[in-house]
């Protein structure tokens, strides 16, 4: 029973659940007037990361159920519980019952329409990307991908009911891109060196340097960006002229992982999240980059 469980916890990615951390942005990104009203927005947002990792969840082993023969030849996914056959496809159908039967008693106690809208656009998506097909389709497979990020943050701002500049949609969608096309730069060097370590498809649709320059032009767009975010009328008006100076920390988001991903070019890192989560210069950056944005809104 508990080498069961351990194969259910693994399926469910659980370091992937940093990524859904992105719900609770929109909380730094509004002055409220008494600590009161921070902490019932907070346990909004706690409620709704709850109910979205649930989704993500049914959306991974999904996933898994659709690439179990693809994953069974990938030199590292070949371990993940249904594809190394820890995990039966019946198993798997019982968790994403149990998974989606959890979420909907969720919905009973919390129900805004524009909520549940934004989940059925990522699901979607994922749609879309795994059942579809659309996976196979090039540079638009990486946009799908990264769509998942700045949804993330737009299920933060509806449930608070708040509203923030289109800008920061598409900051944050131009640097999940790029994260996206340096993993798939990742899985193309690597692949070069061990042919079973990418059955992706996608990636003979890409050449080494097309994908370099996808990285490149993905991060500057971000920061130029966030550049105009920062400098646009209704942002100066919101949180006052010295937003800009957050722009310096972005960059710093930016080059540090640029740094650190190209640092080990013996072996290229494909999963961004790990690399976020196991390098403390990048959550030194992360850091200081909220810090400045708190201090900007509430102080300067």
């Amino acid at each position: 029973m508990k080498d069961k469980l351990s194969v259910m916890f693994k399926i469910i990615r659980p370091h992937h659940i940093y990524k859904n951390l992105l719900i609770f942005f929109p909380l730094f990104l509004t002055f409220y007037p008494s600590l009161d009203i921070y902490i019932s927005n907070f346990l909004l947002l706690a409620f709704s990361f709850f109910s979205f990792t649930l989704i993500t969840w049914i959306v991974y082993i999904t996933n898994d159920l659709v690439d179990q023969r693809s994953d069974s030849m990938h030199f590292k996914k070949k371990f993940r519980p249904i594809a190394s056959g820890d995990l039966n496809n019946a198993q798997a159908i019982f968790l994403i019952i149990f998974l989606a039967s959890v979420f909907y008693l969720t919905l009973l106690s919390f129900n805004p329409k524009s909520y549940l809208a934004v989940i059925l656009v990522y699901v979607l998506i994922n749609f879309l990307y795994s059942v579809l097909g659309f996976k196979r389709i090039p540079i638009l497979e990486m946009v799908i991908v990264a769509s998942g990020y700045p949804i993330r943050i737009l299920l933060g701002v509806t449930t608070l009911n708040e509203q923030i500049s289109s800008w920061f949609f598409f900051i944050t969608m131009s640097f999940a891109i790029g994260l996206i096309a340096s993993k798939r730069y990742a899985e193309k060097m690597n692949s070069a060196s061990n042919p079973l370590s990418s059955p992706r498809d996608v990636l003979s649709s890409y050449s080494q340097y097309f994908l370099l320059s996808f990285i490149l032009l993905s991060f500057i767009s971000s920061f130029i960006s966030y550049l105009i975010y920062s400098q646009s009328l209704d942002v100066i008006d919101r949180y006052g002229a010295n937003i800009f100076i957050s722009a310096f920390f972005f960059l710093m988001i930016i080059t540090e992982y640029l740094r650190v991903f190209f640092l080990n070019s013996a072996t290229y890192s494909e999963d961004p999240v790990r690399l976020f989560i196991n390098t403390r210069s990048l959550n030194l950056v992360i850091f200081l980059y909220l810090l400045s944005i708190i201090s900007i809104y509430n102080f300067l």
